[in-house]
């Protein structure tokens, strides 16, 4: 039997099946086998996923003490505010390609 033969064969084969619309037996617990090897302890995603919760009690701490900082002052306020915008806008202000 040629290949090519075979190949219609099986297309014809598999056109005539009609779709079926259940669910395999066992595919929730093949999905949750595969979310538990996700989450094991030595899983890269895992290991970023902790560090980046390591790092938001830091990042509150600085937030909360910039606030009373910058709200101890009126003058300074006016001033920090220049002072973020010019840091945050030069970027896209430049003229010249930065790449």
């Amino acid at each position: 039997m040629s290949m090519d033969r075979l190949k219609n064969q099986l297309i014809q084969a598999a056109r005539e099946t009609p779709a079926d619309d259940r669910v395999p037996y066992g595919f929730e617990m093949k999905v949750m086998r595969e979310i538990a090897s996700i989450t094991k302890k030595d899983s890269p995603v895992r290991k970023m996923a902790r560090g980046l919760w390591a790092a938001c009690a830091p990042a509150v701490a600085v937030m909360i003490v910039a606030f009373f900082v910058t709200q101890s002052n009126p003058e300074y306020t006016v001033a920090a505010d220049l002072a973020l915008e010019d840091a945050v806008m030069t970027p896209f202000m430049q003229e010249s390609e930065i790449w």
